[in-house]
């Protein structure tokens, strides 16, 4: 079932995460190229592009990736989208600056899967570059009803052989209903091979 055909995606805000721009603002992201995996419905890739960011989105959901480009658009931005499948299919771009997640990551259940997501991650960056993923937070009361969550061990457990992590800290994310769920806020470099 592709929930975006279905209309069933509470994540998907109609605006940039709040995290992410935070990230920018403080300067722990700058201008760069960027992929976006997991992209949705492009809000987030709209905003890095209205940055300066050169980005490519990138969802398995063909019907994310339609609404992407209308969102990209509709907001008189460049930016590239593709129908992807994040774990199977090799990069459809060189690699980038930056590999930003909020909510692929947390997506797959099980160490290994995780740590995969990971080495992807790893795989599609370039020498220095980076990790930007926002994932749910699992040790942490409340959230969002059906919200996959991850503890800061297994975030950390999975990134380890790939990256040296520059930040990893108790965030929130917010959803299409107006609430906060508890999230952490991961930023890795990439480790020399």
């Amino acid at each position: 079932m592709d929930r975006y055909a279905e209309g069933d995606t509470p994540w998907d805000i109609g605006r940039a995460d709040g995290n992410l721009v935070r990230m920018a603002e403080r300067g722990a992201i700058l201008p760069c190229a960027v992929l976006e995996a997991g992209c949705g419905t492009g809000a987030d890739a709209v905003w890095l592009a209205e940055q300066g960011f050169t980005v490519s989105g990138l969802d398995e959901s063909a019907a994310a990736i339609r609404l992407a480009r209308e969102r990209a658009g509709r907001a008189g931005v460049t930016a590239r989208f593709f129908v992807w499948d994040f774990l199977g299919d090799p990069p459809p771009v060189p690699p980038q600056d930056l590999v930003y997640d909020r909510g692929l990551f947390h997506s797959y259940s099980g160490h290994a899967d995780r740590r995969a997501v990971a080495r992807k991650a790893a795989a599609c960056l370039g020498p220095d570059g980076k990790w930007l993923l926002v994932c749910g937070r699992k040790d942490a009361p409340g959230g969002a009803p059906g919200v996959c969550r991850c503890t800061a061990l297994e975030v950390v457990a999975a990134a380890e052989p790939y990256f040296d992590t520059l930040l990893l800290e108790a965030a929130f994310f917010s959803t299409k209903d107006g609430g906060d769920s508890p999230a952490w806020l991961y930023l890795g470099k990439k480790r020399a091979s």
